[in-house]
């Protein structure tokens, strides 16, 4: 479907449903507002008949009480004269009072039988109610008398009460001697209206509507109500309530809902105007826009299909006539093309640009996700790690120096600790923590790794290491500068598919290079100085040209999926650069790879491995040692005792306090972790500071970022921070340095 007629049926379908959806709203808003006034109208009909109710019980308590008040009551109620019931009750009274029954009770007397007067026979009974009579009048008789009290002012009642299917008004007042009305009540005068045909005549002519009672053993409704029964009739039901607060019955009756009618009907023939409307103005709408509009967007449409389809060197323009917003499209379009086609090839740099920054972007992402999953595991990582060193530590020192076990344990310690250099290394290269920079023997450092990754290489894998010159020294954290080395041997071995020879070579050299000396890859902009070039060459197949650019981005590999992640190189690169040095690359296709490492180097000699101090017997002063983890806990305790410290344990900061407390002077220094529940070792330290002559405290922690290890470190609360997993030397070394300070 072509756009001219896109458009048009669009603007008919907007106006049709525009106008149906207002013929809508208004006929639902019209009706709804006369079913409420309708409904407001029937609900004051029903408290018409509700205010008659209450009026005629009025009527009949005024009555009840104005009889109350007459001498001769009380000598009919005790049959000593029979002048009220003779003639006060005398037919055309009791007819004209519409009253079913009157009772005249003497309530000073008990079992005294009432007077009686049954309105439809106009008789006097003397007789006492019976077990053939309802119970209706004797509940009628217990309800009138217990109004009656000793004393003076009973209440008088006033209530419906329902009988099978009757419906009566009682109506009971205070019988008193010599009409006084504070004297005291010596019976009970009960009139009884029967709510039959004669009264609901009354309220039906009142209403001019027949209203009809209905007495239901179960009346849920306390309030007026309205039923629709149909479009053309609705029905008004209004409770009766009785003695109890409960419905006994109600009065009902239909109403015609001429308003509602009325109303829809005018609704119907609004309706069917709006629609007529509005499509006079749709149609009107339609032939302004075609004729105006539509048309000549079409031919710009043309214009601009043709310019499409030719060569992007065409100087087609697009053609307009008139003077409006369309000609000034026109003349924008054409200032459009004409950049088009000017900046053809940079929109293709641009591209390419943007591609490479969403990349980038994504490279970020993933470092960020390491970054969080690598703070999020390095405190409890350390913490199992530092245990596990403890007690194989613990175990090496039970065993004699020729133990066949006790190499197995070095090889051991050696992975924990490789391990916990793991988790240093994915900090570094996530950027939250600074490499732990130490004196290092290069050469020592290759020969741990050779031997490391010995078991990881194939068969047929053959390494060859050269060092040149006396002095290997570099500061460098071991852990990750061995990283890097096991990464380089076993990408050099995968390479060769575990068969060939790698050759690493190790010698001196002093930045610039002299003119005659040939670039190391890498070399580029490190500072002058004395460094060690670490040479790790391969057989391999080389790397192709389009990927050297991109071998140390994160996530890059080209090795098959699960041989590789790509974090290897790009984690190397982090590392050297923390270092002050660099890495470099040289590959030939079919001729195999050179990884370069540039490590600056210290003028110091290298000296031989630190033999390891043996445990001292002697007392070195007592140790509070406050870490929530047990293993570590009992481990570090077990290594401390062996040197000579009595150490005390405590699993958090809240028992360490306490520990502290009891013996505030005795202690030689405290030993604490950071992390712990209820009270960390910062907030255990800053109460242990506040206290007289404070011992040392060294803080320990699986993980701290740069930001937090400066901030506690220019703290003056610690004498020492380590970080675990922490060797038992350097944990002793620490404690000695501490205490004799």
């Amino acid at each position: 479907m072509q756009l001219q007629r896109k458009t048009l049926s669009i603007v008919v379908l907007v106006v049709g449903v525009a106008t149906a959806l207002t013929a809508m709203v208004a006929s639902y808003a019209i009706n709804r507002v006369a079913r409420t006034f309708e409904i407001q109208a029937a609900l004051q009909d029903g408290e018409k008949v509700s205010r008659w109710l209450e009026q005629d019980l009025r009527q009949l308590s005024d009555l009840a009480f104005s009889h109350a008040l007459l001498p001769n009551v009380v000598t009919a109620m005790r049959y000593e004269d029979d002048t009220y019931t003779v003639y006060s009750l005398a037919a055309e009274n009791v007819e004209n009072l519409r009253l079913s029954e009157i009772w005249l009770l003497d309530a000073l007397v008990p079992g005294r039988i009432p007077v009686r007067v049954f309105a439809d026979s106009l008789s006097q009974t003397t007789q006492q109610p019976s077990s053939n009579q309802p119970d209706g009048h004797q509940r009628w008789i217990e309800t009138a008398l217990s109004i009656f009290k000793a004393g003076t002012g009973p209440t008088p009642l006033v209530t419906v009460v329902r009988e099978e299917d009757d419906v009566f008004m009682l109506a009971a007042h205070p019988v008193r001697e010599n009409m006084l009305l504070n004297s005291p009540a010596i019976g009970v005068l009960l009139m009884a209206r029967k709510l039959g045909h004669e009264e609901l005549a009354r309220v039906s002519q009142t209403l001019m509507a027949p209203v009809t009672l209905e007495v239901a053993r179960t009346l849920q409704t306390k309030e007026i109500s309205f039923t629709e029964l149909s479009e053309q009739r609705g029905r008004i039901s209004v409770p009766v309530m009785g003695v109890d607060g409960q419905p006994v019955a109600q009065l009902a009756f239909t109403v015609t809902r001429d308003m509602y009618q009325s109303i829809t009907s005018i609704v119907y023939a609004s309706i069917v105007h709006m629609v007529l409307l509005g499509l006079l103005l749709g149609g009107a709408l339609v032939v302004v826009l075609n004729r105006f509009v539509l048309r000549r967007v079409k031919q710009i449409i043309r214009q601009l299909q043709s310019i499409g389809v030719s060569d992007t060197s065409s100087e087609s323009l697009i053609r307009v006539n008139g003077d409006d917003e369309l000609t000034s499209l026109a003349a924008s379009i054409n200032s459009l093309l004409k950049r088009v086609r000017a900046d053809f090839l940079e929109q293709q740099q641009s591209s390419r640009r943007h591609e490479s920054l969403q990349l980038q972007l994504m490279q970020s992402q993933k470092m960020e996700a390491i970054g969080r999953f690598s703070a999020g595991v390095a405190h409890d990582f350390n913490n199992s790690l530092a245990g596990t060193n403890g007690w194989i530590q613990m175990a090496k020192e039970d065993l004699p120096e020729n133990h066949p076990s006790r190499e197995s344990l070095e090889h051991a310690q050696k992975a924990a600790e490789y391990a916990g250099g793991l988790v240093r290394q994915l900090m570094t290269f996530s950027r939250q923590s600074q490499p732990r920079l130490e004196e290092t023997n290069l050469s020592a450092l290759v020969e741990r790794s050779l031997a490391f990754v010995a078991s990881g290489l194939m068969k047929g894998t053959e390494i060859e290491w050269v060092k040149k010159g006396a002095s290997d020294t570099v500061l460098a954290d071991p852990t990750q500068l061995q990283q890097v080395l096991v990464n380089l041997l076993i990408n050099a071995s995968d390479a060769m598919d575990g068969k060939g020879k790698i050759t690493l070579l190790i010698h001196k050299i002093q930045l610039p290079f002299n003119i005659e000396d040939p670039e190391i890859p890498g070399s580029a902009g490190l500072q002058a100085g004395p460094y060690l070039h670490v040479r790790v060459c391969d057989e391999g197949p080389g790397i192709a040209e389009e990927n050297l650019d991109r071998i140390f981005e994160p996530f890059f590999t080209t090795k098959a999926v699960g041989k590789g992640t790509g974090l290897g190189l790009s984690v190397a690169h982090g590392i050297m650069h923390r270092h002050g040095g660099s890495v470099g690359v040289y590959s030939e296709v079919g001729r195999g790879t050179c990884f370069h490492l540039l490590i600056p180097a210290t003028n110091k000699p290298s000296e031989g491995s630190p033999k390891s101090p043996q445990p001292l017997t002697a007392q070195r002063g007592r140790v509070l040692l406050v870490d929530d983890d047990q293993l570590l806990r009992t481990a570090w305790a077990g290594l401390l005792q062996r040197r000579g410290w009595e150490v005390i344990q405590a699993s958090d900061g809240e028992e360490g306090w306490q520990c502290f407390q009891q013996a505030a002077q005795d202690w030689a220094i405290v030993l604490t972790d950071l992390t712990m529940p209820e009270l960390s070792g910062l907030a255990l330290a800053e109460r242990i500071s506040k206290t007289e002559s404070p011992p040392p405290i060294i803080l320990v922690s699986g993980f701290l970022n740069d930001a937090q290890t400066e901030a506690l470190k220019a703290s003056t609360l610690f004498a020492d921070i380590l970080f675990k997993p922490t060797p038992a030397d350097d944990l002793e070394a620490a404690l000695t340095r501490a205490v004799q300070r």
